[in-house]
């Protein structure tokens, strides 16, 4: 900081620095609040406060927006999703009742034995036949 003093005999100014150490300063006055401007400065200020205010305020209800968005968004989801798996397993259970349909077209078991059965019968009877009697010209007797 430049003090200056005027001399006298002289119309110049005369500059000297004035360096004060931390240690030396005054509490009071480093503790004491800056002096209040006024004026063009001080309306300017707030102005960027309110406008600051401003901007907070539309961006918070933004966000409050985006949460709601964000939050019907989830539900939707998750509402398509338990219908997709609804329509995955009415997809499953129409194929599991195909496949029985088609099962049930099948013979069972007992149909099929008696089959095996018959044709055994069958094979034998004509095995034994043809060693018994023989086909002419082909199995002599």
């Amino acid at each position: 900081m430049a003090v200056a003093t005027k001399s006298d005999t002289k119309t110049e100014p005369k500059l000297e620095a004035v360096v004060t150490a931390p240690a030396e300063a005054d509490p009071a006055v480093m503790a004491a609040p800056a002096p209040r401007e006024t004026g063009p400065r001080l309306d300017q200020l707030s102005r960027v406060e309110d406008k600051t205010a401003r901007i907070e305020e539309k961006f918070a209800r933004s966000e409050e927006r985006m949460m709601r968005v964000e939050s019907a968004l989830e539900k939707a989801t998750i509402r398509l999703e338990g219908a997709t798996q609804d329509m995955n397993l009415q997809g499953v259970k129409e194929d599991i009742a195909r496949m029985r349909a088609d099962i049930r077209r099948k013979p069972g078991f007992v149909t099929l034995f008696l089959v095996t059965l018959v044709a055994a019968l069958i094979g034998a009877g004509a095995s034994y036949a043809l060693t018994k009697f023989g086909i002419p010209g082909l199995l002599p007797k």
